[in-house]
């Protein structure tokens, strides 16, 4: 059986695009979107989505794309969710390339959670190892390159120091959310399709914690190093990068792993040679240790 799509959105979004996808794909069933209008409440958009379901062949197999995480459509179908448990999926950032997608999708595939997750993955513009984390250069910089919708500070540490929090939230540029979530949570992130279109800058504290994210399940392939600050037992490696044993052993563990390294501090700079990095902080402890 055809799994069933709703498209909802705040105004008429989800209208427009379903009208698009059609003139694109050609007339559909099992297919319908739920709108809410300025005048309207939760429960009218709840409504027009049971609705839409009711016209469904399947209504064991329903996928919702959602225009945003956390509004009043996406509350919403999130309650029909957990109402109806099962099968049911959900994906935000609704855009055209994503019902096109779905819909193609759907031709060989009967669940929407396996829709969902072809479809709706949090995807990084950037990862980035910066033990000031969220400051001026990331800020602005680095966000005005990537241009991410959200920044995602990944830290234990940080996450249960109320004082960092806020201040890392404050800091983050004019339109752009910063959050901070402990690596187990991230893993979880990085799993749900909920997230949909969501272009996120990721940043570590250290290469620990990076490594400790990517063994969870992260998908990251690449790690923009960007800034490791002196402290007692480390070694500077070049000018903005201070390691000890357990970085340098880190980085290679990281390496073996597949990961590539994008040495900058800015987008500006020329790239590093990360070997050539390693290879100068390893002399540097050996001589330290002798």
């Amino acid at each position: 059986m055809m799994v069933g799509i709703v498209l909802a959105s705040h105004g008429a979004f989800a209208e427009g695009i379903s009208q698009s996808a059609e003139m694109i794909f050609g007339k559909q069933t099992n297919f319908g979107s739920a709108i809410l209008k300025p005048d309207e409440g939760p429960d009218d958009v709840r409504k027009k989505m049971e609705d839409v379901i009711a016209s469904f062949d399947n209504q064991d197999e329903v996928l919702f794309l959602i225009d945003l995480w956390g509004g009043t459509p996406f509350n919403q179908a999130n309650k029909l969710l957990e109402e109806h448990g099962g099968n049911w999926a959900i994906v935000t950032g609704l855009n055209l390339p994503m019902v096109i997608e779905a819909l193609t999708q759907r031709f060989s595939v009967e669940s929407a959670k396996e829709i969902a997750t072809a479809i709706g993955h949090i995807k990084y513009v950037l990862a980035r190892i910066d033990s000031r984390l969220l400051h001026g250069q990331v800020a602005i910089g680095w966000s005005k390159a990537m241009n991410p919708d959200r920044i995602i500070v990944v830290s234990d540490n940080v996450a249960k120091d109320d004082l960092r929090k806020n201040m890392i939230r404050e800091a983050a540029p004019t339109g752009i959310k910063a959050h901070i979530v402990p690596i187990k949570k991230m893993a979880e992130v990085d799993k749900d399709p909920r997230f949909g279109a969501t272009k996120a800058l990721l940043l570590f504290e250290n290469p620990e914690d990076a490594l400790q994210a990517i063994e969870d399940g992260v998908q990251i392939d690449t790690l923009n190093v960007g800034s490791m600050s002196y402290a007692v037992g480390k070694v500077n490696a070049n000018s903005v990068l201070s390691m000890n044993q357990k970085d340098v052993d880190t980085f290679k563990k990281l390496k073996e792993k597949g990961i590539k390294f994008d040495v900058r501090k800015v987008p500006s700079d020329n790239p590093e040679n990360m070997d050539a990095i390693l290879s100068k902080a390893q002399k540097l402890l050996d001589e330290q240790n002798k």
